[in-house]
């Protein structure tokens, strides 16, 4: 995103994985993954735990917007919102 949106590095550079986990770390800023887990969401081993879904279930909710989750990384790991807080 930073690259798409023409920033630069302090050095002129494009931004890459390395260079923004650098900064990151040299902040010690927390990474995506730690700030959606401070938000209560879950991963997909979590939600199965919890209600008993496998992971093909869980997925194919979040294809089909049924449950709301959010990438975390360029690998395709999701976190996902708990649904039970949409239950009564």
């Amino acid at each position: 995103m930073l690259n798409e949106k023409g920033y630069l590095s302090g050095t002129g550079k494009p931004f890459t994985l390395v260079r923004v986990r650098n900064i990151r770390r040299g902040y010690r800023l927390k990474s995506r993954l730690q700030r959606l887990k401070e938000r209560g969401l879950l991963t997909v081993k979590e939600l199965h735990d919890k209600y008993g879904a496998c992971a093909q279930t869980i997925r194919k909710w979040r294809n089909e917007n049924k449950i709301k989750a959010k990438l975390c990384d360029d690998q395709g790991f999701y976190l996902y919102e708990d649904p039970g807080k949409y239950l009564d």
